[in-house]
């Protein structure tokens, strides 16, 4: 057999694994991945159609994929198809291509499963992450499906967005982001903001969540005031409750480019609403008021992304006017006392302002509703504990991640019958060793070393 590695000389391997200062080279990727989510809905019983969505780089052309790689969670992967743009993508704003890819699996247990998206084309030169290191380290993005009998366990689809953010700011000037995500359900929604990942599943290296950054836990809205230029990264799960227990979640990743020199650094508009959050007690009719400015503006459009419409006792008026520089609107809500859902619902305006002939600055105003009343659903939460856990893909000889708190992943290639593998610390002394193991990527538990 010829060996796949110079770590590899014979059949019967010894390891020696020094746990500080491997240095593990890749070469560099095209940069085109801005952000990206997914999200699920169960055709049967153990069936999921996945929706993938990705924004990238519209003048890149790796980013024009017909379709991509995706990871189920069972240790099956396989190919999502493009669908939105007649199958070839569609420009959202100067710069961005949106993509939506949709596929099929089907889930042979009911168990808990952890699918993913990665692919190595993270943006270069991210402030947050160690310098150098962003150009390198996968993108990733996951979530936990719960496959579950459903004549025994609640029936769940994963919560998805209405809007499409914007990812171009100037320094020391507050960025306002929001996905508008809802659940179909019903369930409540709680929001975190969480570290980037790369391919391995763990934090990409020495990454920071900026100071300043924060989400609204109720209502995913994010704010940002960036001092400096530069590319920014950032994550945030979503979780959902039903019954007051943890369901699903699912994590979204996406790039803030401030004073960016390719992409315009302009100045945004003011706005107004009433309220921003609003919950009924009872039956009853709310107005809101919103306006929208932007002075610089040759137009400006605004558009009410609302899902209060699934919703059979919520009852919605528009009353709205758009002109060359500014946006008024009235919200009429009616609730009739009789419809239950938890959390609130997004009916948050999504803004745009033209600005010469390329120019365009988009922007979102929050504004979410709930009501006093929280059903409680007639079945049983599955419990998540634990997840199905899928082996990383990594390349040989590999220690993934390093550093690490309590455990990491070891790949050692496959050119072996039987491996020896011991751990020395920095004074040689030997402080860990496994006998007779069997398989290409192994994950040791190293907690109880100093």
């Amino acid at each position: 057999m010829t060996p796949k590695s110079a770590f590899i000389f014979r059949s019967n391997l010894t390891v020696i694994l020094l746990l500080l200062g491997l240095i593990h080279l890749r070469i560099v990727k095209a940069d085109h991945y801005y952000g990206g989510y997914f999200y699920y809905t169960f055709v049967s019983d153990k069936a999921i159609e996945i929706t993938l969505v990705t924004y990238t780089d519209v003048g890149n052309d790796r980013s024009d994929r017909d379709s991509v790689q995706f990871q189920f969670g069972d240790g099956n992967k396989g190919f999502l198809i493009r669908e939105n743009g007649n199958g070839a993508g569609e420009a959202i704003y100067p710069g961005v291509q949106k993509n939506i890819y949709v596929g099929t699996h089907e889930y042979l247990n009911y168990k808990n499963y952890q699918p993913y998206f990665s692919d190595n084309f993270r943006v270069y030169d991210i402030k947050n992450i160690a310098a150098g290191k962003s150009g390198v380290v996968s993108l990733r993005f996951d979530g936990v499906v719960p496959v579950q009998d459903t004549t025994l366990y609640c029936y769940n689809s994963s919560p998805r967005p209405l809007i499409d953010p914007y990812f171009f700011g100037k320094e020391n000037q507050r960025i306002e982001i929001n996905f508008a995500y809802h659940d179909q359900e019903g369930d409540s929604l709680a929001f975190e903001l969480v570290e980037s990942k790369g391919s391995n599943g763990q934090a990409a290296p020495d990454y920071l969540i900026p100071s300043g950054a924060i989400i609204d836990s109720e209502t995913g809205h994010f704010t940002f005031t960036p001092d400096s230029k530069g590319k920014y990264a950032f994550a945030f799960e979503v979780k959902e409750f039903r019954n007051e227990e943890l369901i699903g979640k699912s994590q979204t990743d996406f790039t803030l480019f401030i004073g960016h020199p390719d992409y315009p650094s302009l100045t945004t508009g003011n706005y107004t609403v009433s309220e921003s959050k609003f919950s009924f007690t009872g039956a009853g009719q709310q107005q809101f008021y919103f306006l929208y400015q932007h002075p610089n503006g040759d137009s400006v459009r605004c558009q009410l992304a609302s899902s209060l419409s699934n919703y059979p006792g919520l009852n919605l008026i528009q009353s709205g006017i758009n002109n060359a520089t500014e946006a008024k609107d009235t919200l009429t809500i009616g609730f009739n006392g009789d419809d239950q859902f938890n959390g609130y619902l997004p009916a948050c305006f999504h803004c745009t302002s033209y600005i010469g002939p390329d120019s365009v600055v988009k922007e979102t105003i929050p504004l979410f509703i709930s009501i006093g009343a929280r059903y409680t659903a007639d079945c049983e939460v599955p419990d998540l504990s634990i997840v199905e856990e899928t082996t990383p893909e990594i390349p040989a000889f590999t220690i993934s991640p390093n550093l690490f708190d309590e455990r990491v992943w070891v790949n050692v290639g496959s050119d072996y019958e039987s491996l020896s593998l011991k751990v020395f610390d920095m004074r040689g002394r030997l402080v860990k060793a496994y006998d007779r193991l069997w398989a290409e990527t192994l994950k040791l538990n190293l907690s109880s070393l100093s």
